[in-house]
């Protein structure tokens, strides 16, 4: 019963794949991807005080689901890193996910509901994992980025998608100055460069230390004109990204890392001599 269902989703998931290839990212964005978000959190809620006994959610929640869809997830990251092929945009790799949500979404409900030791930590863990995988999963279609040339001639309005389709920054931006550090072997190591806003502000940029612009939108410094030449006006190239979800994964990461050091602090459970479970002080 449990090989044939899985066999039937992924199975799906593979015909989806070779039917329509990419998966269409843009069209659960907001609202729709919290629409889904409330509906399988809601739904999973309902099975797990309703149909806790039921074939389906003892399955779905069971260790060898979590041993099925871990090997599976990490195996699709492996192939994603040592390769070419686009994975993470696949259907495969959403129906890895989707099914690892609503595992770690049951297996969190039910374990909630029982008395058990150590309760503080099975939630951390557990329910940092959750917020982790899905902001980044549910996430994913309200994620954009914006690359702009910002050079010293004149101001720069304007940015582009990997598309090619161009947006308003929002407010201008003129290089004023930038610097490389290069290793012994001329290869540079650092960037930095500062920038002047359409109404008078400055800006100072890092590479891996991006300037908030909103609570949602961060500018980063990806590149300077290192070329040395003097027919190459100085210029440099900003990163405009926008993720509203990323709070969901800070949340979730450090609730993760809290989680971990009770583990190393309370240690593993201990039986006593029956083999039974000592209750958690």
């Amino acid at each position: 019963m449990a090989k044939a269902l899985w066999i039937c989703y992924f199975g799906t998931a593979l015909i989806c794949q070779w039917l329509f290839y990419h998966f269409p990212k843009t069209f659960f964005a907001f609202p729709v991807n919290v629409g889904l978000l409330l509906f399988l959190t809601v739904g999973l809620w309902v099975i797990s005080r309703e149909k806790r006994f039921s074939p389906f959610a003892s399955h779905l929640s069971s260790l060898s689901t979590t041993y099925l869809l871990l090997t599976l997830f990490l195996g699709s990251c492996l192939v994603q890193g040592f390769t070419n092929l686009p994975v993470t945009g696949t259907w495969w790799f959403v129906a890895v996910l989707t099914a690892l949500v609503a595992h770690l979404t049951l297996v969190l409900f039910r374990g909630l509901s029982r008395p058990r030791p150590y309760k503080l930590r099975f939630t951390l863990v557990h329910a940092g994992l959750l917020l982790a995988l899905s902001g980044g999963f549910f996430g994913a279609p309200d994620t954009y980025e914006w690359r702009a040339i910002v050079t010293k001639e004149q101001p720069t309005a304007e940015a582009f998608d990997k598309g090619g389709y161009k947006t308003a920054l929002g407010e201008t931006l003129q290089l004023v100055s930038s610097e490389a550090t290069f290793s012994e072997r001329g290869i540079p190591q650092d960037y930095t460069a500062e920038l002047r806003t359409g109404k008078g502000s400055t800006l100072k940029l890092k590479v891996n230390h991006p300037h908030r612009l909103s609570w949602q939108d961060d500018l980063y410094l990806e590149s300077i004109n290192t070329t040395g030449t003097t027919d190459i006006s100085p210029y440099c190239i900003v990163l405009w990204v926008r993720q509203p979800w990323k709070y969901v994964q800070w949340t979730g990461i450090w609730m993760l890392i809290a989680g971990s050091a009770l583990l190393f602090i309370q240690g593993p459970f201990r039986t006593g001599k029956k083999g039974r479970r000592r209750k958690a002080t």
